[in-house]
């Protein structure tokens, strides 16, 4: 991946169904980007990973057919799938794989009048212009330049060769005919050359326009190369009204893309060699594609969906900000979500408020990725910094600064990225990346990945990224990927922003803790994760211990990893208190399960209830404890309380949402509570119900 080196985070785009339950996955994905060195295979699946990033070929900018089928053989060997890049045609080169198309520009760029650098003449509201409006010259005005455009990049595909012409469409529109009159003179400049080269100069007169009071598109070929830096200037000659709305630049090859589909039949034979092939994942289709890929990421898109089936999924990087995510998954309806931002910076430090400020933003990167995952129904993934740049490809601890743009993580730093993706609803964990390869930023500067140059690991990102596989692939204690691909995230946000709505009350350390609620499909079981963002250089560290509030009754909390079971200190009032400890780096996933005291149980009935109501009580008058039985006939939130005469509550004994069926729980009369009457309260989102008893002794 390129442009590292600014703060900034990529989007990759496929599709499935949904952050959520729905996303039928059998298991949680878990990639690395970069490896084309098939002989390094093998360390993929000793570090834990089911996925690799093929980049095509032995080198990478020539993609093999026969290489590629070669490496898809050996990872089926291995158990590993492949997310193939740059999928190749039955003809060497890059301009026949698959990327080849995906790179073609709809628009290199496009200006509105709205945004003209303006001279002669004035914006006007025209209903007939694309957005209705546009800059008029009037022809009382003296001759002089009506428009200019800024200088601008033009690209039109990625890799040689390179097309030959774009072209350039100016629709005008005149108020008055005069045979023979000079209207205007256009001029496109090119500024890879100086002093810049005019590539077009054309003078535009009324008897090119069929007629006047509409807009006639004017559109010239002008030769381009792949480095063209672009700009223009029309000159208003005079005597009559003259119209201008926007000046658009695009390739030719984009429509016959479209179009025509002249290379329909040549994608179409990519697909068919590699969409049987049991070890292939997904197609890799671009890099960090612009707006003006769009169109043509779309176009192939639509042709892998239409001759494949579902386990051949595309998948694209893009950069910006949510609005660019969402953009881009309604133009080429992609099916996930694939981002990364990394924190890791060369001037970040090892603890301290700059290093938060870091996490911070990379939390930002994830919750704009998730807000547009979950509104579009589709699966978030994230790819986490496991490298560093350097000017050797092994640095050493005393060089650890001398880096570029970013320092390779610690163990608790990897460590934090990982588990942060999972609180904001990741299904899945990319790494970039896996190899140590020469960077694009000048010879001499290395991407320092999970494996040196020679293959073998490189510490201590490899046994932080081992870990964390443990934890969420662990075969014989059971992982908790699979348990996250069944839960829905609900929200996310660190401990010193805690909405007012969540059941989280409050956590003891308020600066440095994310928390990330979730649920199951049913709404019925709720969990959340916890993150503890204190990340040391020096390893191992003291755990901390971390107390939060709950707002739910009769509830403790089992480590869904370790099946630690978690007893809230009980005292008076609400909420309830736990005692956490974390390790530097660490998150943990907890399901809040109903107290063993009273917590509620559901029971075998033949037939599901028709009503929501309290069922039955036994007995009515008690001596120590009493079972309650209720039953529900809808998905519905449940409350029920022991209050006394006064109404004041005594105690809560549910507080959990609850599926159609049958329940009962028990409350066990202490002996700090009295003889007396009491009114057990029963509540759901329709229904109040209130029933009395009598304790006696």
């Amino acid at each position: 991946m390129c442009n590292l080196y600014r703060r900034i985070m990529f989007v990759t785009i496929a599709l499935i169904l949904a952050i959520g339950s729905i996303y039928a996955q059998q298991e949680f994905p878990l990639c690395a980007y970069w490896a084309p060195e098939r002989d390094y295979f093998d360390r993929a699946v000793e570090l834990g990973l089911n996925r690799l990033h093929y980049p095509g070929g032995d080198n990478a900018s020539w993609p093999n057919r026969n290489d590629q089928i070669d490496a898809l053989n050996e990872a089926r060997e291995l158990g590993l799938k492949i997310v193939l890049a740059r999928a190749a045609s039955q003809y060497p080169g890059f301009t026949n794989c698959l990327e080849y198309y995906c790179a073609f520009f709809w628009t290199n760029w496009e200006v509105d009048s709205s945004n003209f650098e303006q001279g002669v003449g004035f914006h006007v509201e025209d209903g007939q212009a694309q957005d209705e409006d546009a800059w008029k010259a009037s022809y009382e005005m003296d001759p002089g330049m009506m428009v200019k455009g800024p200088v601008r990049p033009v690209q039109c595909r990625r890799g040689p060769p390179y097309a030959n012409y774009f072209t350039v469409r100016i629709p005008l529109k005149i108020g008055q005919y005069i045979p023979g009159r000079r209207v205007c003179r256009l001029k496109i400049f090119d500024h890879f050359y100086e002093p810049a080269y005019v590539v077009r100069d054309e003078t535009i007169t009324c008897d090119d326009f069929g007629g006047t009071g509409e807009y006639y598109d004017f559109v010239y070929a002008v030769p381009i190369h792949y480095n063209c830096r672009l700009s223009y200037e029309i000159y208003y000659c005079g005597n009559v009204d003259l119209w201008c709305d926007f000046i658009e630049t695009k390739c030719d090859d984009i429509d016959d893309l479209i179009l025509w589909d002249v290379y329909k039949d040549e994608i179409l034979d990519i697909i068919a060699a590699y969409k049987e092939h049991p070890a292939l994942d997904r197609f890799y289709l671009l890099d960090e594609p612009d707006i003006g890929h769009f169109a043509a990421n779309r176009y192939v898109m639509d042709t892998i969906k239409a001759y494949t089936d579902e386990k051949t999924i595309q998948t694209i990087w893009h950069r910006g900000d949510s609005t660019l995510y969402e953009n881009y998954i309604d133009s080429v309806k992609a099916n996930d979500l694939l981002i990364d931002y990394y924190p890791i910076r060369d001037y970040t430090p090892f603890s301290g408020p700059q290093f938060q400020l870091d996490l911070d933003l990379m939390c930002q990167a994830l919750r704009w990725g998730r807000a547009v995952a979950k509104q579009n129904s589709i699966p978030l993934s994230f790819i986490c910094q496991a490298f560093g740049c350097y000017n050797t490809p092994n640095p050493r601890p005393e060089n650890e600064y001398d880096c570029k743009y970013n320092r390779l993580p610690t163990y608790s730093e990897l460590r934090c990225m990982v588990w942060l993706a999972l609180a904001y609803g990741a299904k899945g964990i990319w790494y970039f990346i896996y190899e140590t390869v020469e960077t694009h930023l000048g010879s001499g500067w290395y991407w320092c990945g999970l494996l040196n140059m020679d293959g073998s690991p490189r510490e201590p990102i490899w046994s932080a990224a081992k870990s964390m596989h443990y934890i969420l692939r662990n075969e014989t204690q059971g992982g908790i990927g699979d348990v996250l691909l069944g839960l829905t995230s609900g929200t996310a946000f660190a401990s010193y922003d805690i909405p007012t709505s969540s059941y989280i009350a409050y956590v003891s350390d308020d600066d440095t803790m994310q928390i990330g609620i979730f649920h199951d499909d049913n709404q019925e079981i709720e969990y959340f994760m916890m993150v503890n963002r204190h990340c040391w250089p020096e390893e191992p560290d003291p755990p901390r211990q971390v107390t939060i509030g709950i707002d739910r009754t009769n509830i403790y909390l089992k480590d869904v990893y370790t099946d630690e079971i978690i007893e809230p200190n009980y005292g008076p009032g609400d909420p309830l208190i736990f005692d956490i400890e974390f390790e530097p780096g660490q998150g943990r996933l907890f399901e809040i399960m109903h107290d063993r005291r009273g917590g509620p149980q559901s029971f075998d009935n033949p037939a599901l209830p028709n009503t929501t109501a309290l069922c039955q009580i036994v007995p009515s008058h008690i001596t120590g404890s009493v079972d309650i039985e209720y039953a529900l006939a809808q998905h519905t939130h449940v409350r029920l309380e022991v209050l006394n005469t006064l109404g004041q509550k005594m105690e809560g004994l549910v507080d959990a949402v609850g599926g159609p069926g049958y329940y009962s729980t028990t409350w066990l009369c202490g002996h700090s509570i009295p003889n007396g009457v009491y009114f057990l309260r029963f509540e759901t989102d329709d229904i109040v119900e209130v029933e009395k008893i009598v304790l006696v002794r």
